[in-house]
């Protein structure tokens, strides 16, 4: 009798056993599709970027298109930075314009108030003049 239940006992862990390594073997070919489908994805991923060296040609012009962009950048700045220049020494111009400006019309201004004072000595005497030339 105990040799039947060791049996029985026996024929259970087999059967469980069995039951497992089906589990395994069907754990195992899942991730074999698994597998297939990453490297079908992997493949048409290569196709789509242009071949195995395509990402070294990306990364090639990816530099020099930064290189270009760089140097373009660098013109920009050397002609912004002359502009600079070339305005600060326009701004003196004018600043400096501004000042004779303010000067000749101070000038003027006296210049003209002298004209007006040597009219009317002029007016004055003119008319001095008449007054003694009518009385005499």
């Amino acid at each position: 009798f105990v040799y039947m239940c060791k049996r029985v006992i026996d024929k259970d862990k087999e059967d469980e056993n069995l039951a497992k390594i089906e589990d395994e073997k069907e754990k195992i070919k899942n991730l074999d599709l698994q597998i297939k489908r990453m490297e079908k994805s992997k493949k048409d991923q290569h196709k789509q970027m242009g071949g195995v060296h395509m990402s070294q040609e990306v990364q090639v012009a990816a530099k020099k298109q930064v290189a270009v962009l760089e140097n373009r950048l660098d013109q920009a700045l050397k002609r912004f930075n002359s502009i600079l220049a070339d305005n600060k020494k326009k701004r003196e111009l004018i600043d400096h314009l501004r000042q004779e400006k303010v000067i000749f019309e101070n000038l003027f201004k006296k210049l003209e108030k002298d004209l007006a004072d040597t009219k009317k000595g002029i007016a004055i005497i003119t008319e001095e003049k008449y007054y003694s030339l009518r009385s005499t």
